[in-house]
């Protein structure tokens, strides 16, 4: 039965994969929200084990589990990496009896698992990330209604990994806001050259200076200094000559004067 509002695609395996990486989902820490739809998954099918399933390269990792105490599974004993081959549910009715499957530890262990249920995670854009399934212990089938209702469940997974990456590249927007008004902020206040600070800023800092000097009556030292027949420089030499040359005094003065000094470029030389 095929997932209605989802455009399926052919798995191509490196656009799947990718696809998985954009949700940043893998190795995430279990979330109420996930558990709960493979509670009720389990719950509507009537089944002791309940999963929501992604397939990596070469694991299946469960974002949430009811009734298995495992986190993940190698792929070659993966159930699931079959249903993502095809749209709709993938019904096995005994995994014993299928030889693709009967060899599988969950069907050889002790009180194994017969009964497989998976609807596939369609992506909006049509990759088919993992599954949410269902398990049984014993052979059995599953009705049409609750077979509708896993794929529903299944869509509610889809809708929730995207809110995540909706969430996520909000985060990342904002942060990255923040950091390009940093960036304002001390290009606002410094001087793009030498990297010192620029008028405008030593100035606001003189001001907050001698406001304390009027109140506390301290001390203060000011200290103007010019190089002298810089414009030759630029004349004879070439004004990438001279920008040099005051990058270097810049980077004097910092190791000349102390960290609590304010250093800055009030004018051209």
């Amino acid at each position: 039965m095929a997932e209605t509002g989802f455009q399926w695609v052919p798995n191509d395996e490196s656009a799947r994969l990718q696809a998985l990486q954009r949700y940043g989902i893998l190795d995430t820490p279990m979330e109420p929200a996930y558990d709960d739809l493979a509670r009720i998954a389990a719950h509507i099918c009537q089944a002791p084990v309940a999963l929501i399933s992604l397939l990596d390269r070469h694991r299946q990792w469960f974002k949430a589990s009811v009734g298995l105490a495992v986190d993940e599974t190698p792929l070659d004993q993966s159930v699931c990496r079959y249903a993502v081959r095809r749209p709709g549910v993938f019904i096995v009715p005994d995994l014993a009896q299928d030889a693709r499957f009967a060899h599988f530890h969950i069907v050889t262990q002790e009180n194994p698992l017969r009964f497989y249920a998976g609807a596939p995670l369609v992506t909006p854009d049509g990759y088919l990330l993992g599954t949410l399934c269902v398990l049984d212990h014993q052979p059995r089938e599953l009705s049409p209604q609750a077979e509708d209702m896993l794929g529903a469940l299944a869509r509610q997974v889809i809708r929730l990994l995207e809110l995540k990456r909706a969430n996520d590249l909000q985060g990342q927007m904002l942060a990255d806001l923040e950091e390009a008004r940093h960036q304002m902020s001390v290009l606002a206040h410094t001087d793009v050259l030498t990297g010192l600070a620029n008028r405008r800023s030593f100035t606001e800092r003189l001001r907050q200076e001698l406001a304390l000097l009027q109140s506390d009556c301290e001390p203060a030292c000011l200290l103007m200094m010019d190089i002298d027949h810089f414009k030759q420089v630029n004349d004879l030499y070439g004004h990438h000559v001279g920008d040099r040359a005051l990058q270097l005094f810049a980077a004097l003065c910092r190791e000349v004067f102390r960290a609590g000094d304010v250093v800055s470029r009030w004018g051209g030389e």
